[in-house]
């Protein structure tokens, strides 16, 4: 059977037939069948994109969040302990720079990918008019550094104003230079530094480059993919919210039959503000049953069936209906 539909749907429009026989599937051999559909590759190419830009998006919060947390100095730390400190600081902020090199990296490989998917002009004239191609061959070279040639040195300065106190993390560019081979527009770049690469102030500023250009990108390519690709997403997600109901009939069934009390639960599965909205509405009306019900069917999986059984596991009174 499994074979017989990955057939089916490489060369056939899904019909709502198919897509209920697709629903018969185990999820494994669904995603088995789903990936001979045209618009199985293009999907997971953007797909990619969108995980790796959340990906990037971590690193360069967490490495923000690493150079903050920098210890400052406090005479009363033995120095042993503050250089233990220190230490350990530099190692979580490295980590965390390559981390966000990486993924810009990654994000760079990706969208070379999609190329059939873009105009190729208005592509590289975007790709032109966001970034400073020196800065991201320079990004690319230090991430080329720190994963294939040595841990590089860097140094910490805490600048001190009216607003506060700023933690900066410098590599020097001597350092750079001796241990990469770098291209001539990184070289350029790195010339460019007063001697120290201020890698707090350029990570942040290609970050916002980024932002820019994907939010232009993703937009565009998903206006631009061919229609086997929205085909695939609307199958996906009806099957996807088949198996889901098919699973909680199963377990809310369960713990009927086991006399379980929804309402014991509540508290792990509401946040405080949603919990005492829910306990303020009249007890198992259907008011609030369904208030409970919207705090947690983030994706739009309850039909009406799944709702009579939801009212029941609840016990609501037996004269509720489903409209």
């Amino acid at each position: 059977m499994r074979e017989q539909l990955a057939a089916k749907v490489k060369t056939t429009q899904i019909s709502e037939e198919l897509m209920n026989e697709l629903g018969t599937l185990s999820p494994d051999d669904f995603e088995g069948v789903m990936r001979e559909h045209p618009g199985y590759l293009p999907h997971r190419k953007i797909e990619s994109i969108e995980t790796m830009l959340a990906v990037f998006r971590r690193a360069i919060a967490d490495l923000t969040s690493a150079i903050a947390d920098f210890p400052t100095y406090d005479p009363r730390i033995p120095p042993s302990q503050r250089e233990r400190r220190e230490a350990d600081a530099s190692i979580r902020v490295n980590k965390e720079l390559l981390a966000a090199t990486s993924a810009s990296q990654a994000l760079y490989d990706y969208c070379r990918r999609i190329m059939d998917y873009v105009d190729r002009e208005e592509f590289h004239r975007k790709v032109s008019e966001t970034f400073d191609d020196e800065e991201h061959k320079m990004i690319r070279a230090l991430r080329d550094v720190l994963l294939h040639r040595i841990h590089t040195e860097a140094s910490w300065s805490i600048t001190y104003s009216s607003e506060g106190q700023s933690k900066r993390f410098h590599i020097d560019v001597k350092e750079i230079l001796a241990e990469g081979e770098l291209s001539a527009p990184a070289k350029r770049f790195l010339s460019r530094q007063d001697g120290t690469l201020d890698v707090t102030e350029t990570l942040s500023r290609y970050a916002a480059r980024v932002e820019c250009f994907y939010g232009w990108l993703l937009p565009t390519l998903n206006r631009a993919l061919p229609q086997s690709v929205g085909e695939y997403r609307r199958c996906r997600i009806h099957v996807k919210a088949q198996h889901a109901r098919l699973t909680y009939r199963f377990l809310i069934g369960t713990w009927i039959q086991n006399g379980v009390d929804p309402y014991d639960h509540l508290p792990r599965h509401l946040d405080p503000e949603q919990l005492s909205v829910a306990l303020a509405l009249p007890l198992r009306s259907a008011e609030q049953i369904d208030y409970v019900i919207s705090c947690l069917d983030r994706d739009g999986i309850c039909d009406a069936d799944l709702r009579k059984l939801i009212y029941q596991f609840f016990r609501a009174p037996q004269y509720i209906r489903i409209t």
